[in-house]
């Protein structure tokens, strides 16, 4: 793993004792969003890997894309702001048990089923129709019914917060923790700006 931007941050910091707080912030978060990232694939257990070393691998990216040079022209906020960047673009892919408890009985989401029930061209159409309507369903006769549902609704979960993700990471970083119970540490040494940034 390339550590050039944590490196330069932390060079920075070292420079100007006022901007500690940044690398105290970064390092508390990379630990906490590492993590809560863990999580993703109870929910997203079809999509790439989405955990801590995804986001290395995107730093190791913007490295070799900056070069040494460009980094060393970066100021310790910007330096700070590509680091958090990295890590929480997909915070919004957490999904807490109680977020699912509290959104699945929703129109939104019961719509979304109702499409999907009404597709025939959608391979989970039979599925979403159990859901709307379990009486006499084909499905049942099926012996391995329960494992089939249950990967029908973990990819009704994934593909309807899928097209949110980007948002419910806005909210999660604005407040982490009442949305998902992530404890970063706001206390008002970095300005609200910057997290909004």
């Amino acid at each position: 793993m390339s550590q050039l931007l944590t490196n330069h941050l932390i060079q920075k910091v070292s420079a100007n004792a006022d901007l500690e707080v940044l690398n105290a912030q970064w390092e508390m978060d990379k630990r906490l969003i590492s993590n809560a990232l863990k999580s993703v694939p109870l929910n997203f257990p079809h999509f790439s890997l989405h955990d801590h070393s995804h986001s290395n691998t995107i730093l190791q990216q913007i490295e070799r894309f900056l070069g040494i040079d460009r980094i060393n022209q970066l100021t310790a906020i910007d330096t700070w702001l590509i680091l958090e960047a990295a890590y929480l673009h997909d915070i919004g892919m957490v999904i807490p048990f109680e977020t699912l408890k509290t959104e699945w009985p929703k129109a939104e989401f019961q719509e979304f089923i109702s499409t999907i029930a009404n597709d025939n061209g959608n391979e989970f159409q039979n599925f979403a129709q159990y859901i709307l309507n379990p009486v006499n369903s084909p499905i049942l006769s099926s012996e391995v019914w329960p494992l089939e549902m249950r990967k029908a609704v973990t990819i009704f979960i994934s593909e309807y917060f899928r097209r949110s993700h980007a948002e419910n990471s806005r909210k999660i970083i604005q407040d982490p923790i009442a949305t998902i119970q992530l404890q970063s540490p706001r206390n008002g040494l970095i300005p609200e700006r910057l997290f909004s940034i």
